[in-house]
């Protein structure tokens, strides 16, 4: 009995370094390098599910696929995220929280005409070159937009919708001040340039391929903006017929 006793305990001296040694008590939760702060760690996985989600599509990507990609333990999705799906929702939220944090600046209620004109441009400018600079984060929100599958109605109403909201309520102030003519509706003029906007975006490519027209082009990239906000301003009668 004693015997026996006395070989389970260590010596008076070493029990506290056991009973402290940092190999013996971590769980087996997160691999990260040493000093890694877990917003580094959060970083990396959304990259890396980012190049896969474009790549491969939701469906087609396991937790451990992007864990492996990202050099972290497959519980570090489930720790950070949730699940494959808060991650997914993670991505768009964040394209979507940076890009209309820029827009609500840009549309702030014009004064004159050529404000108007202006502010529509650069956020038109904001958003085409987001695409450009990040093309998989754009693949991924047209999939989910396409899907919708994956969030719920409080996801769409609380984080897409409200964004539009910005659009809308930029004509329904421009048209207070007298700068937007009294029959036309703010949120059909919002649905309108959005329309025009998100059209030539997912058609980009095929432009590209087929009639040479790129967006990855400064140049044409510029007469693109210019050319849309004159014909949604104006139209293409000459004036006097207008």
């Amino acid at each position: 009995m004693n015997g026996t006793t006395t070989s389970r305990k260590p010596p008076r001296g070493q029990r506290g370094a056991r009973r402290h040694a940092p190999k013996a008590r971590m769980p087996e939760e997160l691999h990260q390098p040493a000093g890694a702060p877990d917003s580094e760690t959060r970083g990396r996985i959304a990259a890396a599910a980012t190049r896969l989600f474009a790549a491969r599509g939701f469906d087609g990507v396991s937790i451990e696929e992007i864990c492996s990609a990202a050099n972290a333990n497959s519980a570090a999705v489930h720790y950070h995220f949730g699940s494959k799906e808060g991650l997914f929702r993670y991505i768009v939220q964040q394209f979507a929280a940076e890009k209309w944090a820029s827009a609500r600046k840009t549309l702030r209620p014009p004064s004159t005409r050529d404000e108007l004109k202006v502010r529509l441009e650069i956020f038109m400018r904001q958003l085409i070159e987001a695409v450009v600079s990040q093309p998989d984060i754009f693949t991924i929100v047209q999939r989910w937009t396409e899907t919708i599958k994956l969030v719920d109605k409080n996801f769409i109403r609380d984080g897409m919708a409200g964004n539009f909201a910005t659009v809308v309520d930029f004509f329904r102030r421009s048209k207070k001040s007298g700068l937007v003519a009294d029959d036309i509706d703010p949120f059909y003029a919002a649905v309108t340039i959005a329309s025009i906007i998100g059209h030539t975006i997912r058609n980009a490519q095929m432009l590209k391929d087929f009639l040479g027209y790129s967006l990855e082009d400064e140049k044409t990239r510029e007469q693109w903006i210019e050319q849309t906000v004159r014909i949604f301003l104006n139209g293409i009668l000459e004036k006097g017929d207008r």
